[in-house]
């Protein structure tokens, strides 16, 4: 069931995907208006992608033989999906929501530039159009404290709930 769900849904995730969020953006304004709501929608769209594709990878690559196994000890779906595909796909959601929250970070930053009147996004953009060099820095400087404990924040959750997973 689950590999042909990914198969009939992952092309429309590619589609979103490929899409550029310069084209998505005003579709999304018009739909929804100037506001954070379409700032979150924005950045979920930017910040999916790798999320389902390395969740995916995580459920389906999973060693067949636990699965026969269980499977030949009476198991449910649900007690293999919790045994193993669940802890089988974290390590590659984590890796995926890694890469997703910077990701994340540039879309709300880019969101800012464009439609917001607050925020560092917003700031730079100011400053910029003003010519004040030392704020455009000071605010690049947060955005990167900010994408570097965000990162750090999403690697330490990880850490936390794989403690049997180690990286080589």
């Amino acid at each position: 069931m689950g590999e042909h769900l990914c198969h009939i849904v992952m092309p429309y995730i590619v589609a979103i995907q490929v899409l550029p969020m310069v084209a998505i953006a005003p579709i999304i304004y018009i739909l929804v208006g100037f506001n954070d709501l379409s700032r979150i929608i924005l950045t979920s769209l930017l910040s999916f992608f790798p999320v389902v594709v390395g969740t995916a990878t995580g459920l389906a690559d999973v060693d067949v033989n636990l699965v026969y196994l269980l499977k030949s000890l009476g198991a449910s779906e649900s007690l293999i999906f919790y045994k193993v595909r669940l802890p089988n796909s974290l390590p590659h959601l984590f890796v995926s929501l890694r890469i997703a929250i910077t990701g994340a970070t540039v879309g709300a930053i880019v969101a800012e530039f464009v439609s917001s009147n607050i925020g560092l996004g917003f700031l730079m953009t100011t400053a910029l159009t003003s010519f004040n060099i030392g704020l455009t820095y000071a605010a690049g400087f947060m955005l990167t404290v900010i994408g570097l404990l965000l990162y750090g924040l999403v690697e330490g959750i990880g850490r936390a709930s794989m403690p049997w997973f180690r990286r080589k």
